[in-house]
């Protein structure tokens, strides 16, 4: 099942400007560990193309649940394959956050692709900025503790093999950036 302009437009309509980036940004990670873990690479671009629809709709904790939602009921109306439509949705419903207790953990390849694409993301340049801005009300300390947590977290979380490899990479960037932010280089 091709992706089409259409769904593009769909999705982009519903994600702020900071999320499209984000999503887009997931794209070559999430295929690269597709084809590094063999998995189904259909499902992988469609649930990274819906995994945040809902985040600007509904509460953080409560996007991936929604947006699991919105993605079937939009393969429904396209008359897709049921198990196709249940495959993308678990991979969306689990993106969040997998060390949460009683959140719904990645149960399939694909599902701990989409999370790790996810976590992997937020380990490069937008994902820094996009973490501070969260914290955008703290003092400027607490602001760069606080979201470098945050992403050592996120790096921590990472499941595949082929994405530890990939998230550690990164990580050693990161943990860079603050260090030189808290030094004032």
């Amino acid at each position: 099942m091709k992706i089409s302009e259409e769904t593009i437009r769909f999705v982009w309509s519903k994600l702020s400007e900071l999320n499209r980036i984000h999503t887009n940004a997931m794209r070559p990670i999430g295929l690269e560990l597709a084809m590094q873990e063999k998995a189904n690479t259909e499902i992988v671009e469609w649930a990274m193309l819906f995994h945040d629809i809902a985040k600007d709709l509904v509460k953080f904790h409560e996007h991936a649940k929604e947006g699991a939602l919105i993605c079937r009921d939009y393969l429904l109306d396209r008359e897709a394959h049921w198990r196709t439509i249940e495959a993308i949705c678990h991979c969306i419903e689990t993106h969040g956050w997998a060390w949460i207790a009683g959140d719904p953990k990645p149960q399939t390849i694909e599902a701990k692709i989409v999370f790790d694409a996810d976590m992997i993301q937020q380990l490069g340049s937008m994902g820094i900025v996009k973490h501070i801005l969260k914290y955008r009300d703290e003092k400027f300390s607490n602001m760069l503790a606080f979201a470098g947590y945050d992403l050592r977290k996120a790096a921590a979380s990472v499941l595949t093999p082929s994405g530890k490899k990939m998230a550690k990479k990164r990580l050693a960037a990161t943990i860079s950036f603050f260090r030189n932010a808290r030094e004032g280089q």
